[in-house]
């Protein structure tokens, strides 16, 4: 609501340092459940592509295995098997259908998108064009390389992460606040000194005369205050344990992210190669299955070979993508070409 520039003007025209911060990890939490649901549907789509091209050739394994039927050159139980097969696919396609739907449905929730929103068919093709590279050079990290890349990570997301900086003010906050409660818990002794001659027409000027005046205060509810000075104490103990915490948590999250983004560039590529063997196992069955010289059961367990490989390469891709919108939200960055900065 007011786009990004009118949301950055309302956090920076908040009061308080504390509640900056608690609006900018809120800012980036929405960019990320907003870039996790777009990344969702753009998976989605694909896995519906895919499972239309599945059904395409359990459709033509259906074709041959009724043409070689009524020729008597097949037998019962494979034809059921193509049968069966074919349901399966038609099975899966409604499914990802539903799926594709339900993506869509959640963007435009987040959005304020009409659940009819129009979307370029290229969208999901041009991101994974732009990360192809990206994911190859990624993908040949060696363990020193992935630790440079998380140590850049750290480096930005410890000085910008707002959960990380709003629990730093806490902390800050407790520290000021048992000063004051200590302050107000011990006496106060104050003391003055006062010089003074005395002139009279006899006698002239007296001895010069000094006076020393020494008063202090003992707060009445004395044990009020040490109450208050105790629950200040635990407090400042808590915003330790906290600013601790904090630490540990983001460490933690800034390394799954680093190291998912490795698997996951890595899985892109022992898919694709995965993907490319087992369509060429397919072709060789689907052959066979024409010459008589393989069963149905033999082409389905190649198609669904095919689809299973298929799908894992889909979820690879739009994993990785998702790490670098993590990574992202961790180092609060606005632009994605600050999260590519950040990678070796």
């Amino acid at each position: 609501s007011g786009g990004r520039n009118g949301i950055k003007a309302a956090i920076g025209a908040l009061a308080t340092d504390a509640a900056k911060e608690s609006a900018r990890a809120k800012y980036f939490s929405v960019l990320d459940d907003i870039d996790s649901a777009w990344y969702s549907l753009l998976k989605s789509r694909a896995a519906l592509d895919a499972t239309r091209s599945s059904l395409g050739n359990y459709q033509l394994a259906l074709s041959i295995a009724e043409i070689r039927f009524g020729a008597g050159a097949l037998s019962v139980t494979d034809y059921l098997s193509a049968q069966s097969a074919f349901e399966s696919a038609r099975t899966s396609l409604s499914q990802a259908r539903r799926d594709a739907a339900l993506a869509r449905l959640k963007v435009a929730s987040l959005t304020g998108l009409p659940p009819d929103f129009s979307e370029s068919p290229e969208a999901g093709n041009a991101s994974l064009a732009a990360a192809d590279g990206l994911i190859a050079r990624i993908a040949g990290y060696s363990d020193a390389d992935v630790d440079a890349f998380a140590a850049r990570v750290r480096e930005r997301a410890f000085a910008s992460n707002p959960d990380l900086g709003r629990t730093i003010l806490e902390g800050k906050k407790a520290e000021g606040e048992l000063g004051l409660s200590r302050r107000e818990y011990l006496p106060s002794v104050s003391a003055g000194v006062s010089a003074g001659l005395d002139y009279g027409r006899a006698a002239g000027l007296s001895d010069p005369s000094v006076r020393l005046s020494l008063s202090g205060t003992i707060p009445v509810e004395f044990w009020k205050t040490g109450v208050a000075v105790d629950k200040s104490e635990l407090a400042l103990r808590m915003a330790g344990h906290d600013l601790g915490k904090a630490r540990l948590d983001l460490e933690i999250d800034l390394q799954t992210a680093v190291q998912n983004c490795a698997a996951q560039a890595r899985s892109v590529l022992s898919s694709g190669k995965a993907l490319e063997y087992a369509k060429k196992h397919y072709e060789n069955k689907l052959e066979m299955f024409r010459l008589s010289a393989a069963s149905a059961s033999d082409l389905s367990e190649a198609a669904a070979l095919v689809s299973s490989n298929e799908s894992q390469l889909i979820a690879a891709r739009y994993g990785f993508l998702s790490c670098l919108s993590d990574i992202r939200t961790i180092c609060a960055l606005e632009e994605d070409a600050q999260v590519l900065d950040l990678i070796p």
